[in-house]
C-alpha cells in the first residue's frame, strides 16, 4: 500500500481525537492534512492511461455510483456549491452516466433538509446543458444518450422525516429516491451499525412501517449504516427489491460498519443489491483501497447472492479536508473502531474501471456481468421501485 504513515500517534484503525483528545487544533491539522495526502491510491495520470482501454471497450455501458457524499449545504460536512462541483466534475470526467448523492445523514430537519434539496436541484437545472436531475429511470437513460451526467438524491438516515411517514411522500415530490433508517446511531426508526455487536434489536414497529410507506410512494429501501438485524428485518418485509447502497463484507473486514453474510443474503433475496464501498478502513485492516481490494468484497458479494445483484457505492468524499473534523469530533457518530478517521486510502469514483478490470482478468467475469456491476444491476432495482 502507498504512502503509509511512519508517526501514527495510535493504532491504524482509530481516529486521532479517540486517542489525543486533548490535542491542540494544530496538531490535528496535520493530522487531517497527513490523511488528505495519503488518501488517494492512483493519480489522475495513472488513471488516464491505466484505464483507457476498459473505459473504451465500455463506452456505451450505463456506469453508476449508488452512493456519493454530498449536496449542497449539507450541514454535517460542510458541503458548499464548490465542493458540489468538484464532486459533480470528478463523476463525470470519468464517465459515470449517473451518480447518487446525499441530502442527510442525520441530525437534520425536515425544513433544512428540503432547502438543501431545493438548491441543489437549483444548481443542476442552472447547469442543464452538462446535468439532469434524475427522478426516473427514463431520465438515466435520456442523461447516457445526451452526454450529460445524471444526479439523484438520497438520505443516509430517516432523521429528517421528523418521525412522521406523511413527509415521505413531499421527499418524493422534492426528488428523493432512496432512503436508509439510520446512521450508525438508532433511532425512532431502526438500529444502526453500532447495535451490532450489542444488542441489535432491528426495526421498531415505526420503522416496519417506513418500508411499507417507501415501497408505496416509490423510494428505494437502503439498509447501509443500519444493523444487521435491520437489513433482515426489511428484507422480509419489502414487496419491492431494497439496497445496501456502499457497504462491505464482514467475513472480509471484522467491523460493525460490514454486514454479515446472513444480512447480505437477506438483501439479495429480494431481488436487490449490494454496493461495495470503496474506503480502505471498511476494505481491509491496511486501509488498502486499490482496485483488487475493492474488487476481493464485489467478488464476495457476487458469491453470495449472484453477479447480477452486484454495484457500485464509492462513498467518496470529495471535501475530505473539510469532512474530517466533525468525524474527529463526534466518535459515538463516527466510531473509530468501525474504521472511521483511520489512515486509509480512499479510491474516487473514476477508480470503478479499474475494479471492472480487476473482476474480468483475476475473477473472470464476462461482459455481461461487468456491465452490470458497472450500472445495470442498480438500474433494475431502481425500475422495480420508482414510479
Amino acid at each position: 500500500m502507498a504512502r503509509r504513515n511512519s508517526w501514527a500517534v495510535c493504532a491504524a484503525v482509530l481516529l486521532f481525537a479517540a486517542c489525543a483528545p486533548e490535542a491542540p487544533s494544530d496538531d490535528i491539522d496535520a493530522r487531517i492534512a497527513r490523511l488528505v495526502e495519503m488518501a488517494d491510491p492512483r493519480s489522475p495520470e495513472e488513471r488516464a492511461t491505466q484505464d483507457a482501454e476498459i473505459r473504451a471497450r465500455y463506452g456505451d455501458a450505463v456506469v453508476v455510483d449508488a452512493l456519493a457524499v454530498g449536496a449542497i449545504g449539507w450541514s454535517n460536512v460542510g458541503f458548499t456549491e464548490e465542493h458540489f462541483a468538484g464532486l459533480a466534475g470528478h463523476e463525470r470526467e470519468y464517465g459515470m452516466t449517473m451518480f447518487n448523492t446525499t441530502a442527510t445523514n442525520g441530525g437534520d430537519g425536515f425544513e433544512h433538509v428540503m432547502n438543501v434539496l431545493r438548491v441543489t436541484r437549483e444548481w443542476i437545472a442552472e447547469r442543464s446543458s452538462d446535468y439532469v436531475l434524475i427522478e426516473s429511470v427514463q431520465d438515466i437513460l435520456d442523461a447516457k444518450a445526451s452526454g450529460r451526467t445524471g444526479i439523484a438524491l438520497n438520505f443516509q438516515s430517516s432523521d429528517a422525516l421528523e418521525g412522521d411517514l406523511t413527509n415521505v411522500a413531499p421527499f418524493y415530490e422534492a426528488g428523493v429516491r432512496q432512503i436508509n433508517f439510520t446512521y450508525n446511531l438508532p433511532n425512532e426508526w431502526a438500529q444502526g451499525t453500532t447495535a451490532n455487536s450489542t444488542d441489535d434489536e432491528g426495526l421498531s414497529p415505526l420503522g416496519e412501517d417506513l418500508v411499507r410507506e417507501l415501497n408505496r410512494v416509490g423510494i428505494v429501501v437502503d439498509c447501509s449504516h443500519s444493523s444487521d438485524n435491520t437489513c433482515i428485518e426489511a428484507a422480509a418485509i419489502t414487496t419491492k427489491p431494497m439496497v445496501m447502497s456502499h457497504s462491505n463484507a464482514r467475513a472480509l473486514h471484522d467491523i460493525d460498519r460490514n454486514y454479515r453474510d446472513a444480512s447480505i443474503i437477506a438483501v439479495g433475496e429480494t431481488g436487490g443489491a449490494v454496493c461495495v464501498n470503496y474506503l480502505g478502513g471498511f476494505l481491509n485492516t491496511e486501509g488498502d483501497a486499490s482496485a483488487s481490494a475493492i474488487a476481493r468484497h464485489v467478488q464476495h458479494m457476487a458469491e453470495l447472492i449472484g453477479r447480477d445483484k452486484t454495484c457500485a457505492g464509492v462513498d467518496y468524499v470529495q471535501n475530505y479536508d473539510v469532512a474530517l473534523r466533525p468525524v474527529i469530533a463526534d466518535p459515538e457518530k463516527y466510531p473509530p473502531e468501525q474504521g472511521y478517521g483511520s489512515e486509509t486510502q480512499m479510491a474516487p469514483p473514476g477508480d470503478i474501471w479499474a475494479v471492472a478490470r480487476v473482476l474480468e482478468k483475476e475473477y473472470g467475469w464476462s461482459e455481461e456481468e461487468v456491465r452490470g456491476y458497472l450500472g445495470e444491476n442498480i438500474v433494475r432495482v431502481y425500475r422495480a421501485n420508482w414510479k
